[in-house]
C-alpha cells in the first residue's frame, strides 16, 4: 500500500498544527514516511524528515532523521504537559534518531543517533548559574556576590533562571546517555561552555566553565576569580550534577587554586626571562 498523507489543519493534544504532508508507503511490516513536513508549535515553527517503522514483534523498531526550525519550547512544554520545562526558546536542530520500543525503559536501553541543536532568545528556567558560581566564589573568599558581579562585568538577573542569546551545541546519544560536545551558551556580557553527560534519566554529569569578557580591576592581587585558557578567554570551572529538574551547580574550586598558583608560576618565569634577556641585549 502507497499513497500521500496531506493534513490542512489539526491537532495534538491542544497544540495545533497546519500543512502537515508526506508519502506514505507499507510493505509487509515495514512502514515508511517519506518527504514528511509540517508547521506547528509555535508562529515560526517547521519541522521535515523521513521515518520507518518496523511493527514486527513486541516492541516496533524505528529510523528517523528530522529537521526542526523555529520551534517555540514554551508550546512543546504545553503539549507535553507532564514534562517540566527546564529550556524556553526558539528551537533549531538536526537529528538522526533509531531505536526499538516508546516507553522509557526501551528509549534508555535501545535509543541511538546524534545531531546538532541551537536555541535561540531563550532562557534555563531552573536554576540561575550567574547567581550559584558567584554566590560560592563569594562564600570562598568572604566577599559579597555584588561585588565580585561588578568586578566580572556579570549583570545577576532576578529569579530561579538564567537568560541567554543563543543555546547550542553537537550530541551524541547510546547506553541512555546522550553525550553533549562543544555545547555553548552565548549571553550579553558572558557566556558558558560545557562538555559531558545528560541521562536520558536526567542525571547530568557536565564539566563547564563560565566565560568571562568584560572583566573589570580586580583590586586584590593576591588572587583572581578566575583562570585563562588556551585561547587566553577569562573563565571559571564549575560541574553541574544531579536532575536536570533540579541541577547542583558546584564551582572547582580546587582547579581555580591550583590553577592560578600555576599562572603566577608562569608569571614569574616570564619575569626571568625578560631580566635574562634585557642582561643578554
Amino acid at each position: 500500500m502507497q499513497g500521500t498523507i496531506n493534513i490542512a489543519k489539526g491537532t495534538i493534544g491542544d497544540t495545533p498544527f497546519s500543512d502537515l504532508t508526506g508519502n506514505y508507503s507499507k510493505k509487509g511490516d515495514v512502514v515508511r514516511v517519506s518527504g514528511f513536513s509540517v508547521k506547528g508549535f509555535g508562529p515560526e515553527g517547521v519541522a521535515s524528515g523521513n521515518m520507518t517503522f518496523n511493527l514486527a514483534g513486541k516492541s516496533p523498531s524505528y529510523q528517523i532523521d528530522l529537521n526542526a526550525a523555529g520551534i517555540d519550547l514554551a508550546t512543546v512544554q504545553d503539549t507535553f504537559a507532564a514534562r517540566k520545562e527546564k529550556v524556553a526558546g526558539a528551537f533549531s536542530a538536526k537529528l538522526s534518531l533509531s531505536g526499538a520500543g516508546f516507553d522509557s525503559s526501551s528509549i534508555q536501553r535501545s535509543l541511538k543517533g546524534g545531531g546538532d541543536f541551537k536555541v535561540t532568545q531563550g532562557r534555563l528556567t531552573n536554576v540561575n548559574l550567574e547567581e550559584r558560581i558567584l554566590a560560592a566564589l563569594g562564600e570562598k573568599y568572604g566577599i559579597p556576590v555584588a561585588t565580585i558581579a561588578q568586578e566580572l562585568g556579570i549583570e545577576i538577573v532576578p529569579g530561579d533562571e538564567t537568560p541567554f542569546e543563543e543555546f547550542f551545541g553537537v550530541f551524541d546519544i547510546g547506553s541512555g546517555q546522550i553525550r553533549v560536545q562543544d555545547s555553548s551558551i552565548t549571553s550579553r556580557n558572558h557566556g558558558f561552555a560545557a562538555n559531558g553527560n545528560v541521562g536520558l534519566d536526567e542525571q547530568l554529569n557536565l564539566k563547564a566553565k563560565m566565560i568571562l569578557r568584560q572583566v573589570g580591576e580586580i583590586k586584590k592581587k593576591k588572587f583572581t576569580y578566575y583562570l585563562i585558557d588556551e585561547k587566553s578567554r577569562k573563565y571559571i570551572p564549575f560541574a553541574i550534577t544531579g536532575k536536570s529538574s533540579k541541577p547542583v551547580v558546584m564551582v572547582d574550586v580546587e582547579a581555580l587554586v591550583k590553577g592560578q598558583a600555576r599562572q603566577a608560576v608562569e608569571e614569574q618565569k616570564e619575569k626571568v626571562k625578560e631580566k635574562i634577556r634585557e642582561k643578554l641585549g
